[in-house]
């Protein structure tokens, strides 16, 4: 709804204001209160900017997390590890969705990244790729591959064939990439749920100012 200079001259005279020195803007710009009306509406606009940043933290942290879930699977816990179910070449469906939501997880988790660059984010994502890059043969050798846009490619039919060593080799023990990836993941999680607080934070502030102007005011009377 556009918001005329007559209208803004009407809501003063509703609310008992003197507009003899100028408009309702001349008015509130003179209040002395610090938020004047040009301030309030750059605030209201900055809260669809926040809103839309919260959104996005909420997306990469929902990734993080299923991708530390995913690679925790295959992180030996209590002296075992899903990869201790393996049954040759017997029934690994776990193992083989375990490594499929890991892939997928981790792609997304780049993609949404890359939706928020920022210092940490950057830091974190390059890290991930240079995860996959110490990785480089020992996941190849297990059906996952590295694109030139540093995204992974799961060949299924290859990851099936691998035996037991080649899975531990990449996914099991100390350092191995299934560790690193679930503990990035989880500091992209924590990460983003800082930036999720704070982009509320700013969003409650502004919109709080807002809505008090315009409860004051009453524009749509």
């Amino acid at each position: 709804m556009r918001i005329t200079t007559q209208m803004l001259n009407n809501t003063a005279k509703k609310g008992g204001l003197s507009f003899t020195c100028g408009t309702l803007l001349d008015q509130v710009n003179q209040a002395g209160t610090g938020n004047d009306l040009l301030q309030v509406l750059n605030k209201k606009n900055n809260t669809a900017s926040n809103a839309a940043q919260k959104q996005k933290q909420e997306k990469l942290k929902k990734s993080a997390d299923r991708l530390q879930q995913q690679a925790e699977k295959f992180v030996t816990k209590n002296g075992s590890s899903i990869l201790d179910k393996y049954q040759g070449d017997g029934d690994n469906k776990e193992i083989y969705a375990g490594i499929e939501g890991m892939v997928a997880g981790w792609n997304d988790t780049q993609k949404q990244l890359q939706a928020l660059p920022g210092t940490l984010n950057d830091f974190y994502g390059q890290m991930l790729r240079q995860a996959a890059a110490e990785n480089k043969e020992a996941l190849s050798d297990i059906g996952i591959t590295i694109g030139k846009d540093g995204s992974l490619k799961l060949d299924s039919d290859k990851m099936k064939k691998a035996d037991i060593d080649s899975l531990k080799k990449v996914l099991s023990g100390s350092e191995s990439f299934a560790e690193k990836t679930a503990f990035l993941a989880g500091r992209i999680s924590d990460n983003a749920t800082v930036n999720m607080n704070s982009a509320s934070g700013q969003y409650n502030a502004a919109g709080d100012i807002y809505s008090a102007f315009v409860n004051r005011y009453d524009f749509r009377s």
